[in-house]
């Protein structure tokens, strides 16, 4: 395709200038940002400083984004003029996306897609968890009032409750219905006796009602509910995930918000018969309830690999890899051009070293740090992922801490 009739007849749609000869485009032009006007007039726009992209709409960079030619028209950083609309408040924000690369993406069937990744340049105006903990066990059944025990049948930490072996109870004083769950023993690997930190919370059946918290003793008593393992089994969750979270990007609350266009109380499903939303799945719309349509219309779902996981994701926040970070486990990547022109020295940003390039400020206040949430697993801890802290530091911190993101996605197709 020329890439001459690729500008003027796409990214213009058809503007003809000077008596109906298509419009011409310098090749000094090339990679750098442009500036197209309503009337279909460019300019170039700078030659190495930042600008904003101004098009005449979004299906027309869709579609020279979809041929292939973007990264001949544009260069990485470039920003594309963006609102996005927290619904739930009537509020607006001017949320800028930059191009930070180019290429091609597979598509669910194995069809290739070609187009950019865009980034918003500032972090989200609002906190969200990852994920939260997890349920202990859904009450298929329900449970009448009563004593209950469990036991451990792996050891965790090194305090000595989650032990092989050890066993507890706790008393309910209300009915669980069908389908009710029993959650708690947030942090259990940690708490030294007597334990009085660590409680036992049911749930009703819409998971979000709380029908009592009550605290747990040491020893069996009453009906055997049976072992909490690592693993957990078809009945009862893993120990790192009821007591800390799941750092799994697929099944995150996170992962749901970014790629929903549907109102609170309905973007959030359980992944899982132990899932528990986070209080925001009724407070916030789902984020592309509150983008702009024909944002959402130019987007393309494409494979996204996150540890040994595959999803298909119109949004995503971003890897250590594709911010150019060396990881702990390579495969979720390749770098984003953007970053490894803004690192500049050819070696990857390290695990736990400190980068002010990498600091993202507040879509609300320009002037305000925030601790932005990549979907990198912790290795070494289930319940943890990867992050980039305020003064650019690259560190890690729990799923069910709410932090900020920076949406980022992939327009072609």
């Amino acid at each position: 395709m020329n890439l001459d009739t690729v500008r003027a007849a796409l990214l213009f749609g058809g503007c003809r200038k000077n008596g109906g000869t298509a419009l011409q485009f310098a090749a000094a032009d090339a990679g750098k940002h442009l500036i197209v006007g309503p009337d279909g007039t460019v300019t170039a726009a700078y030659a190495g400083s930042s600008a904003d992209v101004e098009l005449a709409d979004l299906a027309a960079l869709q579609t020279l984004a979809k041929s292939g030619e973007a990264a001949r028209c544009f260069a990485t950083g470039s920003l594309v003029k963006n609102t996005w609309t927290d619904t739930a408040l009537g509020k607006s924000y001017d949320s800028p996306l930059r191009i930070v690369g180019f290429g091609s993406a597979e598509k669910a069937g194995g069809a290739v897609a070609h187009g950019m990744w865009l980034q918003a340049k500032y972090a989200h105006p609002f906190w969200l968890p990852f994920n939260r903990q997890q349920a202990i066990l859904q009450c298929a059944d329900g449970l009448p009032a009563g004593s209950y025990s469990f036991a451990f049948g792996d050891t965790v930490g090194t305090i000595g409750f989650v032990s092989k072996g050890v066993a507890f109870h706790f008393t309910l004083t209300q009915a669980v219905p069908a389908g009710g769950l029993l959650a708690g023993l947030h942090g259990c690997w940690e708490a030294a006796k007597p334990y009085d930190t660590l409680k036992i919370i049911s749930y009703a059946a819409d998971r979000k009602t709380v029908l009592e918290t009550v605290p747990i003793a040491a020893g069996a008593a009453g009906t055997d509910l049976g072992t909490l393992t690592i693993a957990g089994d078809e009945l009862r969750s893993g120990i790192y995930r009821f007591g800390g979270g799941d750092n799994a990007w697929s099944r995150s609350a996170l992962r749901q918000y970014l790629n929903s266009d549907k109102p609170k109380g309905e973007w959030w499903t359980p992944q899982s018969r132990w899932d528990l939303p986070p209080s925001e799945a009724d407070a916030k719309d789902g984020y592309l309830y509150g983008a702009d349509p024909a944002l959402t219309a130019a987007l393309c779902a494409v494979k996204v690999q996150t540890g040994t996981e595959v999803t298909y994701d119109k949004v995503i926040v971003p890897s250590l890899e594709q911010l150019y970070i060396a990881p702990q486990q390579a495969g979720e990547g390749p770098a984003l051009e953007y970053y490894e022109r803004l690192n500049g020295s050819g070696t990857p940003y390290a695990l736990r070293g400190t980068y002010a390039d990498l600091r993202v400020l507040a879509a609300e206040n320009r002037k305000l740090p925030q601790t932005v949430r990549l979907r990198t697993a912790q290795q070494d801890d289930a319940c943890r992922t990867w992050s980039v802290g305020t003064k650019g530091q690259i560190g890690e911190g729990p799923v069910t801490s709410a932090w900020r993101f920076t949406p980022m996605m992939f327009l072609g197709g």
